[in-house]
């Protein structure tokens, strides 16, 4: 087992882990995969449409404040007849 799935899990990989000035850690994660399947249709699609970044804030680690860097993305829908355009 490597030190990536002990730490984020699977389905993702560290991107980043830093260690601030004042003992906080920030780390960033990014998707692993590089598909996603539609939740509306179950259609799998690898046409990606955006990135955004989501926060978590104290999370508790020891001592120390971590911060958690969540990068999520956004695919486009495959099926031309679906409601929605994308998913994340």
């Amino acid at each position: 087992m490597e030190a990536n799935d002990l730490l984020v899990g699977k389905g993702w990989r560290m991107a980043s882990l830093a260690v601030e000035c004042d003992a906080s850690v920030t780390m960033s994660v990014v998707p692993s995969s590089a598909t996603s399947v539609c939740p509306a249709c179950g259609m799998p699609s690898s046409r990606k449409h955006s990135w955004y970044r989501r926060t978590a804030l104290d999370l508790p680690w020891r001592k120390s404040t971590v911060l958690l860097r969540i990068w999520a993305r956004r695919f486009f829908v495959i099926r031309p007849t679906a409601d929605a355009r994308s998913f994340c």
